[in-house]
């Protein structure tokens, strides 16, 4: 119904009403349907250009003091299940303050920047560059410097910003304290033979461990300790559980200690997975590090080269195994060649399986390795 106001010659306002038919209601319901399909249309486009333009995304972002953070799982990344430990402060002391964080959906070649502001919010630096953005989903681990640098001068609550192609991805803050650290980290690892001397240098690194191996060692550097402070390393399983506790008087101010875990013989070497370390110094959480045992008795790698040439349960395979739990397991040298191969055997398996030809020849090396140990040709 509409209301319409007309001008008579008098000058005299009437109002007249007019009633629409039906046909005009449905006019008027069919026009309203289409602005609302068109908006709905424009909308869900929206919807698809934004998610298309913002598909990068960070499940998870920090800064660590943790520069030796260890990301190796069953031999790829660990970018979304473990993460190095938080930190929210550093020291003018301290060599760096590192940035950690992870991404999903990016593009291989998207530009990669991180701006940095100092506190005020001035511009501090800026980087750029392609080259880190090499597949889909990653992580990465890149140092903001303090020590030897102006932030080392520069106290204050400090920002950096970090973009993948035109995407802003997260912003992280972190806060730069005058004064030093009291004691800091120079070095870290985990190692199969961690006593190098009186000297402390640094033991060759390893973070894969095997039931056979003796024990694993977590080898690290104090600068600045205080004679007589407490420290204390705790030992978590795969499933997160206190394995060992372990407390140690610090007796130098600059040295090195390498507290341990049992494996061979001992309940460690049937917790195969991801473990990890945690220092505690005066109390505090110090820092990280990461390692895994592997159950050779229990796990093949997936798949295994013996089970895709002879089949899994075949006579072959099972007197290759037995070979290796009998003969190899007894010494240094053999214990080695069992490492090279839960190291290389997952991408010899891959290799059969893309290349028929190269099967073949893996097949004719092991039946020559099961002649000399049978006598019997295969």
């Amino acid at each position: 119904m509409r209301t319409m106001r007309i001008h008579n010659r008098t000058g005299v306002t009437v109002s007249r009403t007019m009633v629409l038919a039906n046909d005009g209601r449905d006019f008027y319901s069919k026009k309203l349907m289409k602005l609302l399909a068109f908006i709905m249309a424009l909308f869900g486009c929206f919807l698809i250009i934004c998610s298309s333009s913002m598909a990068v995304q960070s499940t998870n972002h920090m800064m660590t003091l943790d520069r030796y953070y260890y990301t190796n799982c069953d031999g790829e990344e660990c970018c979304f299940e473990t993460f190095p430990e938080p930190e929210a402060y550093f020291f003018a002391n301290d060599e760096a303050a590192w940035l950690w964080f992870n991404w999903k959906g990016a593009h291989p070649g998207d530009s990669f920047s991180m701006v940095s502001f100092s506190p005020g919010g001035a511009l501090y630096d800026h980087l750029s560059s392609d080259s880190f953005i090499t597949r889909e989903d990653g992580c990465l681990l890149l140092s903001f410097s303090i020590n030897g640098s102006a932030p080392e001068h520069m106290p204050g609550d400090w920002c950096i910003e970090v973009s993948v192609g035109s995407d802003h991805l997260f912003s992280q803050c972190f806060k730069i304290l005058s004064g030093n650290r009291d004691t800091y980290l120079a070095n870290k690892t985990m190692t199969l033979d961690p006593d190098t001397g009186s000297d402390c240098a640094m033991p060759a690194s390893n973070h894969i461990f095997y039931e056979f191996d003796e024990g694993a060692y977590f080898w690290f550097y104090f600068n600045a300790a205080s004679i007589g402070d407490d420290l204390r390393v705790d030992w978590y399983d795969p499933h997160g559980g206190l394995y060992l506790t372990q407390s140690l008087p610090y007796n130098y101010e600059n040295g090195c200690l390498y507290p341990g875990i049992s494996i061979s013989g001992h309940e460690a070497a049937h917790l195969p997975g991801n473990w990890r370390v945690t220092v505690y110094y005066d109390g505090a959480r110090y820092f990280n590090e990461y390692f895994t045992i592997v159950d050779t008795t229990a796990d093949e790698p997936i798949p295994c080269p013996l089970s895709l040439i002879y089949g899994d349960d075949s006579l072959q395979a099972k007197a290759l195994r037995n070979f290796r739990d009998t003969v190899l397991r007894r010494t240094p040298e053999g214990r080695e060649l069992i490492r090279l191969y839960y190291q290389w055997g997952p991408a010899l398996a891959r290799a059969m399986m893309a290349d028929e030809n190269f099967k073949e020849e893996a097949k004719q090396v092991a039946d020559a390795v099961l002649m000399m140990l049978t006598g019997q040709p295969q």
